[in-house]
Protein backbone atom coordinates (compact mmCIF):
# COMPACT_ATOMS: atom_id res chain seq x y z
CA UNK A 1 0.00 0.00 0.00
CA UNK A 2 1.39 3.36 -0.91
CA UNK A 3 2.07 5.94 1.76
CA UNK A 4 -0.69 8.24 0.50
CA UNK A 5 -3.33 5.49 0.61
CA UNK A 6 -2.18 4.56 4.09
CA UNK A 7 -2.47 8.19 5.22
CA UNK A 8 -6.02 8.39 3.83
CA UNK A 9 -7.09 5.14 5.52
CA UNK A 10 -5.47 6.31 8.75
CA UNK A 11 -7.24 9.68 8.60
CA UNK A 12 -10.59 7.97 8.05
CA UNK A 13 -9.99 5.72 11.02
CA UNK A 14 -8.62 8.43 13.32
CA UNK A 15 -11.15 11.14 12.51
CA UNK A 16 -14.33 9.26 11.58
CA UNK A 17 -13.79 5.83 13.10
CA UNK A 18 -16.25 6.33 15.89
CA UNK A 19 -19.08 6.95 13.40
CA UNK A 20 -18.89 3.67 11.45
CA UNK A 21 -18.02 0.27 12.85
CA UNK A 22 -17.78 -1.16 9.32
CA UNK A 23 -15.28 1.54 8.36
CA UNK A 24 -13.27 0.70 11.46
CA UNK A 25 -13.26 -3.00 10.60
CA UNK A 26 -12.19 -2.60 6.97
CA UNK A 27 -9.59 0.12 7.55
CA UNK A 28 -8.14 -1.52 10.67
CA UNK A 29 -7.94 -4.94 9.03
CA UNK A 30 -6.25 -3.45 5.97
CA UNK A 31 -3.93 -1.31 8.08
CA UNK A 32 -2.83 -4.12 10.40
CA UNK A 33 -2.15 -6.45 7.47
CA UNK A 34 -0.19 -3.79 5.60
CA UNK A 35 1.87 -2.77 8.61
CA UNK A 36 2.88 -6.39 9.25
CA UNK A 37 3.63 -7.01 5.57
CA UNK A 38 5.75 -3.86 5.53
CA UNK A 39 7.57 -4.83 8.74
CA UNK A 40 8.74 -8.00 7.01
CA UNK A 41 9.81 -6.26 3.81
CA UNK A 42 6.94 -7.23 1.50
CA UNK A 43 6.68 -5.35 -1.77
CA UNK A 44 3.91 -2.93 -2.66
CA UNK A 45 1.82 -5.48 -4.56
CA UNK A 46 2.09 -8.05 -1.77
CA UNK A 47 1.33 -5.42 0.87
CA UNK A 48 -1.70 -4.22 -1.08
CA UNK A 49 -2.98 -7.79 -1.54
CA UNK A 50 -2.53 -8.55 2.15
CA UNK A 51 -4.18 -5.25 3.10
CA UNK A 52 -7.18 -6.02 0.90
CA UNK A 53 -7.41 -9.54 2.32
CA UNK A 54 -7.09 -8.21 5.86
CA UNK A 55 -9.80 -5.62 5.25
CA UNK A 56 -12.19 -8.19 3.75
CA UNK A 57 -11.43 -10.70 6.50
CA UNK A 58 -12.05 -8.09 9.20
CA UNK A 59 -15.31 -7.01 7.54
CA UNK A 60 -16.62 -10.57 7.15
CA UNK A 61 -15.60 -11.40 10.71
CA UNK A 62 -17.49 -8.35 11.94
CA UNK A 63 -20.63 -9.32 10.03
CA UNK A 64 -20.53 -12.88 11.31
CA UNK A 65 -19.91 -11.79 14.86
CA UNK A 66 -22.57 -9.07 15.07
CA UNK A 67 -23.34 -9.90 18.69
CA UNK A 68 -19.78 -9.34 19.74
CA UNK A 69 -18.95 -6.57 17.29
CA UNK A 70 -17.32 -4.34 19.88
CA UNK A 71 -14.98 -7.17 20.89
CA UNK A 72 -14.15 -7.79 17.23
CA UNK A 73 -13.56 -4.07 16.63
CA UNK A 74 -11.27 -4.06 19.65
CA UNK A 75 -9.37 -7.05 18.28
CA UNK A 76 -8.84 -5.47 14.88
CA UNK A 77 -7.98 -1.99 16.16
CA UNK A 78 -5.80 -3.62 18.81
CA UNK A 79 -3.97 -5.42 16.00
CA UNK A 80 -3.25 -2.07 14.31
CA UNK A 81 -1.97 -0.65 17.58
CA UNK A 82 0.06 -3.81 18.25
CA UNK A 83 1.55 -3.76 14.74
CA UNK A 84 2.57 -0.11 15.13
CA UNK A 85 4.07 -0.76 18.56
CA UNK A 86 5.95 -3.69 17.07
CA UNK A 87 7.27 -1.48 14.26
CA UNK A 88 8.31 1.26 16.71
CA UNK A 89 9.94 -1.03 19.25
CA UNK A 90 11.62 -3.32 16.71
CA UNK A 91 15.37 -2.83 16.81
CA UNK A 92 15.92 -3.90 13.22
CA UNK A 93 15.83 -7.65 13.59
CA UNK A 94 12.11 -8.33 13.09
CA UNK A 95 11.13 -11.71 14.46
CA UNK A 96 8.09 -13.42 12.96
CA UNK A 97 7.61 -15.39 16.18
CA UNK A 98 7.67 -12.24 18.32
CA UNK A 99 5.19 -10.52 15.99
CA UNK A 100 2.96 -13.61 16.01
CA UNK A 101 2.78 -13.42 19.81
CA UNK A 102 2.93 -9.65 20.43
CA UNK A 103 0.37 -8.37 17.89
CA UNK A 104 -2.39 -10.89 18.77
CA UNK A 105 -1.78 -10.26 22.49
CA UNK A 106 -2.34 -6.52 22.02
CA UNK A 107 -5.33 -7.31 19.80
CA UNK A 108 -6.93 -9.44 22.53
CA UNK A 109 -6.33 -6.70 25.10
CA UNK A 110 -8.00 -4.23 22.72
CA UNK A 111 -10.92 -6.61 22.23
CA UNK A 112 -11.46 -7.09 25.94
CA UNK A 113 -11.17 -3.38 26.74
CA UNK A 114 -13.53 -2.26 23.96
CA UNK A 115 -15.91 -5.16 24.59
CA UNK A 116 -16.14 -4.13 28.24
CA UNK A 117 -16.31 -0.34 27.98
CA UNK A 118 -17.61 0.03 24.40
CA UNK A 119 -18.41 3.62 23.43
CA UNK A 120 -16.15 5.12 26.09
CA UNK A 121 -13.08 3.43 24.60
CA UNK A 122 -13.79 2.94 20.89
CA UNK A 123 -13.12 6.61 20.12
CA UNK A 124 -9.66 6.46 21.67
CA UNK A 125 -8.88 3.12 20.05
CA UNK A 126 -9.83 4.36 16.58
CA UNK A 127 -7.87 7.57 17.11
CA UNK A 128 -4.79 5.55 18.13
CA UNK A 129 -5.15 3.07 15.27
CA UNK A 130 -5.76 5.74 12.65
CA UNK A 131 -2.88 7.90 13.81
CA UNK A 132 -0.59 4.86 13.67
CA UNK A 133 -1.51 4.38 10.02
CA UNK A 134 -1.14 8.09 9.23
CA UNK A 135 2.36 8.28 10.70
CA UNK A 136 3.49 5.06 9.02
CA UNK A 137 2.08 6.29 5.71
CA UNK A 138 3.67 9.73 6.03
CA UNK A 139 7.01 8.06 6.58
CA UNK A 140 6.68 6.31 3.24
CA UNK A 141 5.49 9.23 1.11
CA UNK A 142 8.90 10.63 0.30
CA UNK A 143 12.44 9.35 0.53
CA UNK A 144 13.35 12.66 2.20
CA UNK A 145 10.91 12.06 5.07
CA UNK A 146 12.74 11.17 8.29
CA UNK A 147 12.69 7.48 9.21
CA UNK A 148 11.46 8.43 12.67
CA UNK A 149 7.90 8.33 11.28
CA UNK A 150 8.02 5.01 9.47
CA UNK A 151 10.86 3.00 10.99
CA UNK A 152 12.35 4.61 14.10
CA UNK A 153 15.74 3.34 15.23
CA UNK A 154 17.25 3.96 18.62
CA UNK A 155 15.58 5.09 21.81
CA UNK A 156 15.46 8.76 20.84
CA UNK A 157 13.64 8.14 17.56
CA UNK A 158 11.36 5.58 19.21
CA UNK A 159 10.47 8.13 21.88
CA UNK A 160 9.74 10.78 19.24
CA UNK A 161 7.59 8.31 17.30
CA UNK A 162 5.54 7.53 20.41
CA UNK A 163 5.11 11.25 21.23
CA UNK A 164 4.05 12.04 17.65
CA UNK A 165 1.66 9.09 17.72
CA UNK A 166 0.10 10.19 21.01
CA UNK A 167 -0.24 13.81 19.85
CA UNK A 168 -1.93 12.81 16.60
CA UNK A 169 -4.23 10.41 18.47
CA UNK A 170 -5.30 13.17 20.87
CA UNK A 171 -5.96 15.47 17.91
CA UNK A 172 -8.00 12.73 16.20
CA UNK A 173 -10.04 12.13 19.34
CA UNK A 174 -10.73 15.84 19.74
CA UNK A 175 -12.00 15.98 16.14
CA UNK A 176 -14.22 12.95 16.82
CA UNK A 177 -15.70 14.55 19.93
CA UNK A 178 -16.29 17.85 18.18
CA UNK A 179 -18.20 16.06 15.44
CA UNK A 180 -20.52 14.16 17.79
CA UNK A 181 -21.32 16.84 20.38
CA UNK A 182 -24.63 18.62 19.96
CA UNK A 183 -24.16 22.31 19.25
CA UNK A 184 -24.96 24.57 22.18
CA UNK A 185 -27.62 27.20 21.71
CA UNK A 186 -26.53 30.78 22.22
CA UNK A 187 -29.72 31.89 23.93
CA UNK A 188 -30.49 34.56 21.32
CA UNK A 189 -33.08 34.10 18.65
Amino acid sequence: MSGSVMVLVGLLLALAGIWSIRLVLVSSGAGASWLLADAFGAGTATGLALAAAGGVLAFVTGLLAARVVFFVVGLVVGAVIGARLFAILDTGEASVLLAAVFVPAVAVVGGVVIGRWRERVVGWATALGGSALVLAGLGRLDADTPDVLSDPRGYGEQGLAVVAWAALAVLGRLVQQRGIRPRARTGTS
